[in-house]
């Protein structure tokens, strides 16, 4: 849980808006939910969000890990829990990994080092188990080192894996047991899938219809900017106030979506003299411009029914500073 009397600080001037969706999450993660299901379309802000609430969440006393999944054309099974997990061994120098390797079973390091092979010691284990006992065994061990890293750290332990609309099965699979697991430990798991991508894989429909059937299970829709939250978001950007006129055409423009507001503004002068210009208001021939024209035109695409592009685009489309 989150540590009682800790307040989440507020978070960064770049970081605007979504303060209900960021209550909720930060609610989520210390209440009941076990697991948290991030939607939105593509260009929304998932990314920002989420690394938002985890800067609040361990600010607030969790630990939070990330892995995220990614458009292969093969397959690499767990591979964003095996992110998530080695960014835990790089938490203050790998001691709070160790000393949850320390607490677990003794068999938690054997199937935790399928995922982190510098784990394993000189003699290779010989791995004669196979099928769904193994899987299950593999799944376990991951619940106990998180549970075990909750238990030393003394605080709520938060892994959050995006993009799972490509997720292969393995990982879907693990995500659930850990979510049925977090009945008994401190756990908690946040996905971000995006809402426009048409049409998901068969497994991951039926994997996100099952988890929206069952309990603990709390789901945060992210949609386009309001006005307000765009003009504080062009603002912290310029470093001061902002035309209302150059607010109104980048809103317009974006129809609210914060797709890589960064590329639609362009300084006039260095941050923090309160002016700047955007390329897009009366310059819609700048890049700015192209780029706000190319926000809104995604966004009328989706609605008339057709996906942007192909339909599937690669990871870096939600990374931009939305907020």
């Amino acid at each position: 849980m989150l540590r009682p009397g800790l307040v989440p600080r507020a978070g960064p001037a770049g970081f605007v808006g979504r303060e209900g969706e960021l209550s909720r999450l930060l609610g989520a993660l210390g209440g009941d939910a076990r697991l948290v299901l991030v939607v939105g379309d593509a260009g929304v802000g998932k990314t920002r969000f989420v690394t938002e609430g985890m800067a609040r969440a361990e600010a607030a006393g969790m630990v939070m890990v990330r892995g995220e999944c990614l458009p292969l054309t093969g397959t690499l099974p767990m591979l964003p829990v095996a992110d998530a997990l080695g960014e835990l061994g790089r938490r203050s120098g790998g001691d709070l990994l160790a000393a949850a390797l320390d607490a677990a079973p003794r068999y938690v390091r054997d199937e935790v080092a399928r995922l982190l092979p510098g784990l394993r010691s000189g003699v290779a284990r010989a791995d004669d188990q196979a099928g769904e006992w193994s899987r299950e065994r593999l799944f376990a061990g991951v619940a106990e080192l998180l549970a075990a890293t909750a238990a030393r750290s003394g605080s709520a332990v938060g892994m959050v894996v995006e993009d799972i609309h490509w997720a292969d099965s393995a990982t879907l699979d693990c995500l659930t047991f850990l979510a049925r697991a977090g009945r008994r430990s401190e756990v908690r798991v946040v996905v971000t899938c995006r809402g426009d991508e048409a049409p998901l894989a068969a497994h991951v429909a039926g994997w996100m219809a099952q988890v929206r059937a069952g309990s603990g299970v709390a789901e945060i829709r992210l949609g386009a900017l309001s006005r307000a939250e765009v003009a504080g978001q062009v603002t912290a950007l310029a470093g001061g106030p902002v035309p209302p006129r150059v607010i109104d055409e980048l809103y317009a423009r974006a129809e609210g979506n914060p797709f890589s507001p960064n590329s639609w503004w362009r300084p006039r002068w260095p941050a923090g003299r309160g002016h700047g210009r955007a390329a897009g208001p009366g310059r819609a021939a700048g890049p700015a411009g192209r780029a706000a024209d190319g926000a809104g035109g995604a966004v009328r695409r989706r609605r008339a029914g057709g996906a942007d592009g192909a339909g599937r685009r690669g990871p870096a489309a939600d990374r931009g500073p939305a907020g």
